[in-house]
């Protein structure tokens, strides 16, 4: 929601200003809030903190060998963000990283930053790779949480998951917790629908039939607290001066 942006990015601009992005000479508390400042700066697109994840991230895609010009502390943030504002080019970057790094901590940052793409297509296909031993099992149950919280991959994976349902509850043993992070979202009576219709649709669902009843109950909730509150919330947020 627009509002909610800009109201965010009033929010962390003054401290985003005042700390900058360098970690050098910083203490242990600053570089924690260096961290959590532009990390919240990136998520609500101020425009900085995208140049500076972007440029970053092209400084390492442009370096020789295994060598990593970002700083540890804020790899996650430039990744993810380089992702979502980038395109072809640094997805690809980033999943040939996740299967050519050494390093289990860089291959973990790598993978979870493609979840963060806006490119329809590449999270299609992102998701297909999940079906494969390209990506380990315990890996692909993160990556549709991480998607499915992605605004644009929400609606993606929902439909990911109904289109293979067989093969996904064989593949995946913790089938209830995705249902839940899936659906923890829904909001809309079209999301309700969908839900329903696929319950209709799959008589037999065995242990995965009490997760489908509780994703049911929180979309209700959901839209009824957006029905209560969403539009009193963006009035107030749009006579912000």
């Amino acid at each position: 929601m627009e509002p909610v942006k800009a109201f965010m990015n009033k929010i962390f601009s003054v401290p985003l200003s005042r700390l900058g992005y360098s970690n050098i000479g910083s203490g242990h508390l600053e570089i924690l809030l260096r961290k959590l400042v532009l990390e919240e700066a990136c998520r609500y697109g101020d425009q900085n903190c995208i140049d500076f994840a972007i440029n970053s991230f092209q400084m390492l895609m442009n370096s020789a060998g295994n060598s990593n010009p970002i700083d540890v502390d804020l790899r996650s943030i430039v990744y993810h963000t380089a992702i979502q504002y980038g395109g072809v080019n640094e997805w690809e970057f980033a999943y040939g990283k996740y299967t050519t790094s050494n390093l289990g901590s860089d291959r973990v940052l790598f993978l979870y930053a493609c979840s963060y793409s806006r490119d329809v297509t590449i999270l299609n296909r992102f998701l297909q790779y999940i079906l494969t031993d390209d990506i380990r099992k315990q890996d692909g149950e993160n990556i549709l949480r991480l998607i499915s919280r992605n605004p644009i991959g929400r609606t993606l994976v929902w439909d990911f998951l109904r289109a293979n349902w067989d093969d996904i509850i064989t593949r995946f043993v913790s089938i209830n917790y995705l249902i839940a992070d899936v659906t923890a979202k829904f909001n809309t009576e079209n999301d309700l629908q969908s839900i329903l219709t696929f319950k209709a649709s799959r008589p037999n669902l065995g242990n995965a039939a009490a997760a489908i009843d509780r994703a049911i109950e929180t979309t209700r909730a959901n839209i009824k607290w957006m029905d209560s509150n969403f539009q009193i919330i963006k009035n107030w947020l749009q006579s912000l001066p």
